[in-house]
């Protein structure tokens, strides 16, 4: 199975480890699922129900991320 594109880092920054370097921050993916999900709970017609319901978002979020994503690269080439 093949990773799934993640967009890279959102906020790229290394730190010396052993005389190398460590990738630091959020990937890409997961920023715009932040973003996303931040407007998806700001909306005035949110309406929190349980554990399910906030799966449910935060799948819809990831779903759009990826879609970002695509034509991010898409957008590329």
């Amino acid at each position: 199975m093949s990773k799934k594109d993640d967009g890279g880092r959102a906020f790229p920054g290394m730190i010396p480890e052993n005389g190398g370097g460590c990738p630091l921050g959020m990937t890409l993916r997961d920023y715009f699922a932040a973003q996303i999900m931040n407007g998806i709970i700001s909306n005035a017609d949110f309406f929190y129900d349980d554990d399910a319901s906030s799966t449910h978002y935060a799948e819809y979020a990831y779903i759009y991320a990826d879609s970002m994503l695509r034509v991010r690269q898409r957008d590329e080439v």
